[in-house]
């Protein structure tokens, strides 16, 4: 009898899990339809030599964006009202990254709401 009610309450904290997660993802969602998501527009490069290489973090990201239908600053007018499907990011002691796991998170930073320590390079299709 102990194994089965250790087994039911293993389930039903699962159960909970993901209508929890169902809920917040509704959340974020109509927040996304409602609000105009902007990521920051791209810094003022800095003064460096024409020939200068690019870090292998910054050739990253660029291939990133290149490969996967990412852009910054307004959403372009066909995803105006959806959440991304996915986000070029940058977590704390990571490298840059295509995530779909991190578009809540990422969302929650730039509509100021909670700052998750990320570094928001772009949102994408």
């Amino acid at each position: 009898m102990p194994l089965l009610r250790l087994l039911a309450r293993l389930v039903a904290r699962r159960a909970l899990a993901v209508a929890g997660f169902a809920l917040g993802l509704l959340v974020v969602s109509l927040v996304g339809a409602s609000a105009q998501v902007e990521t920051a527009p791209a810094p003022a490069p800095l003064v460096v030599p024409q020939d200068a290489p690019l870090s292998p973090a910054a050739v990253r990201v660029e291939r990133l964006l290149a490969r996967h239908d990412c852009w910054t600053g307004a959403a372009p007018a066909d995803r105006t009202g959806q959440v991304p499907g996915g986000v070029v990011v940058t977590a704390p002691g990571g490298a840059p990254h295509l995530s779909a796991r991190w578009v809540g998170p990422a969302l929650e930073q730039v509509l100021g709401e909670r700052d998750h320590r990320l570094v928001v390079h772009a949102f994408c299709a």
